[in-house]
């Protein structure tokens, strides 16, 4: 299969007139360095280079540090379950004023920032996507009132995490209206596996699973329900003590400061 791809990357080079520069070439390898990722035959993971770096970043003395570091770590927060949680003290600080001098660094920040660089030290390996399965592709997705957290599994191994925090309008929607906005958040975020092909949605949230079959919905409602007729997907509720993703939107610092 490389080895056809090979040639086909190869007859469009030489069709378009194209050269490759062959010191920059190497063939057959059992791995890759791409735009910061290591890619492989088991999957996705970040480059250790990239890891190391944001490993020993010292805590920032100012705002422009700060952003230079939540850029880097932004960058990867598909392998991180925890990202938009855990990433919250500090994106609270690239607000206008907030971060005015050291003293804005308080324990909260500084905590969030080593434990942001130790689940990035994590070796976390993310699988290739398989198309030929069908009703295998699961999406796991969870609200509680600060915010929500999704997993992309398919036989049990993850495809990408998201996570997102609800703004202050909407941490006041109904526990229903918090679930369906996160399932909404999580499959524009992953539209690209999902779109036009058969999965699983599931949910500790029972009301969710019926809210197809209720005959009277609210204007964004209706308007949620318009995208989510695009996707082939069969809901199903678990307990919330055994879904996965429960820990992205549980955790304290979700709540809006």
């Amino acid at each position: 299969e490389h080895l056809e791809h090979l040639k086909l990357v190869l007859e469009v080079l030489r069709r378009e007139q194209m050269f490759a520069k062959r010191a920059k070439c190497f063939w057959a390898q059992p791995q890759v360095e791409y735009l910061g990722h290591i890619v492989s035959a088991t999957g996705v993971k970040m480059d250790p280079r990239k890891v190391a770096v944001v490993r020993d970043w010292p805590a920032p003395q100012n705002l422009q540090e700060l952003r230079k570091f939540l850029g880097l770590t932004n960058y990867f927060r598909k392998f991180i379950k925890q990202y938009s949680v855990l990433a919250a003290p500090l994106t609270n600080l690239t607000r206008k004023g907030a971060f005015i001098s050291l003293e804005s660094w308080t324990s909260e920040c500084q905590q969030a920032f080593e434990e942001l660089k130790r689940v990035v030290a994590d070796d976390i390996t993310l699988v290739f996507p398989d198309h030929s399965l069908p009703f295998l592709v699961e999406l796991f997705s969870d609200a509680s009132i600060y915010g929500s957290g999704a997993v992309l599994l398919q036989e049990g191994r993850p495809i990408a995490f998201t996570s997102k925090r609800f703004s202050g309008a909407e941490t006041r929607y109904t526990t229903g209206e918090q679930e369906l906005l996160a399932v909404i958040h999580t499959l524009k975020e992953w539209r690209c596996y999902l779109e036009g092909r058969p999965f699983t949605l599931k949910t500790d949230h029972k009301p969710l699973t019926f809210l197809q079959s209720v005959p009277t919905l609210n204007r964004r409602q209706a308007r949620w329900m318009e995208f989510l007729a695009r996707f082939d997907c069969v809901w199903e509720h678990i307990a919330g003590r055994i879904n996965i993703a429960d820990a992205l939107s549980r955790h304290r610092c979700m709540l809006l400061s």
